[in-house]
Parts: C-alpha cells; sequence; structure tokens
C-alpha cells in the first residue's frame, strides 16, 4: 500500500508538471504578483522540505536589509522547491544546501541555491533547463524546465554558476524595479 501511495504521488507530480509546462508554452500561467519577502518564501520552501524529508540540510542566509520583491508566492515556492528538491539528490550528506538571499546593483534581487555536489559542465547548463532533458543517469526530468518558464514569466533569469570548491548554485535573478510589479502574461 506504501509503495503504490508513493507511486500514486509521483505520477500526480508528473501530470502536475505537464499541465505546468503546456500553461507556461501556451502563456496561460497568469502571475499575482505582489510584494513578497524572498526570506519568508525560502524559509516555507525549507520548512516543507523539512516535512517531506526529515532532514535539516538547508541553511537560509539573508542580509537584514533585503527589499521586497514582486513575485506570484505561489510560483516561486514552486520553483524553489524543485530547485531545492534537485540540491537534495546531489548534496553530500555532511554538508547543507545554501539558500542566500543578495542585491546584485540597484535593480536585482537574487535567491541563490548553493549545492556543494557535482559541477555541471558549460554545454549541459542550458540543456538541463530543456523539457524531458535526460540527466546524468538517464533521469529525465521537467522540473528545471518548469522553474526556468516561471523565473521567466517573472521577467527575471534563472541561471547556473559553479559554486566556490564544488557544486552548482542556481540563482534566480528578479528585477526590484516596478515595471515587475504588473500582473503579467508574457508571451
Amino acid at each position: 500500500a506504501h509503495t503504490i501511495e508513493q507511486e500514486a504521488d509521483t505520477l500526480d507530480g508528473l501530470v502536475g508538471n505537464l499541465l505546468d509546462m503546456s500553461r507556461l508554452r501556451a502563456g496561460a500561467m497568469t502571475l499575482h504578483s505582489e510584494p513578497n519577502s524572498l526570506e519568508e518564501v525560502a524559509g516555507d520552501a525549507t520548512a516543507r522540505s523539512f516535512q517531506r524529508t526529515q532532514q535539516g540540510r538547508i541553511r537560509l542566509d539573508f542580509p537584514p536589509d533585503l527589499p521586497l520583491v514582486s513575485f506570484d508566492y505561489g510560483l516561486l515556492l514552486q520553483v524553489l522547491m524543485n530547485l531545492i528538491d534537485n540540491a537534495l539528490r546531489y548534496e553530500p550528506a555532511a554538508t547543507q544546501i545554501i539558500l542566500r538571499g543578495q542585491m546584485a546593483g540597484a535593480t536585482e534581487a537574487q535567491l541563490c541555491v548553493i549545492n556543494h555536489g557535482e559541477n555541471i559542465v558549460d554545454d549541459e547548463r542550458q540543456r538541463i533547463m530543456e523539457p524531458f532533458y535526460h540527466g546524468k543517469g538517464g533521469k529525465i526530468g521537467l522540473g528545471l524546465a518548469i522553474a526556468n518558464g516561471i523565473v521567466e514569466a517573472h521577467q527575471g533569469q534563472l541561471r547556473v554558476e559553479d559554486t566556490p570548491g564544488g557544486g552548482v548554485t542556481f540563482i534566480i535573478a528578479l528585477p526590484t524595479f516596478s515595471s515587475s510589479t504588473t500582473e503579467a502574461n508574457p508571451k
């Protein structure tokens, strides 16, 4: 019964991801953006991850003066959950994933998901964001493609960089200027 429940959850997640990808491609995903705290959404994602895994493997690192950013809370939470799930697969057991908030200049807030596992070679960095990309070990995924689409719908970017000392850092870069506050349905 437990195995059936797990497989049903996996199937439900896959169908949900397929629907999200369809909405993104059709330009039918509506954003309900409002000023929110990146630290709050990171804390919520951390708590949800702990509930699922029972592992305290995420550390938050936010400055006290990080400004509010306009985003759809539920969609950005979904992006973070996808990135955290991926990071937990590759994070060495003795280390922690770091969720870091920071500013890059005056008009870009960043939420970084820092992993200390394996690096991703340069030519794969964009390909991992493609739907159904076959990753290492034959894994097929939609999570990063959906995350990238949601961030782009917010007029932001999802970037991949090396973590100093080894690993991968995913950077969610969101604009802080007022044009990011419109309820957009970019195509």
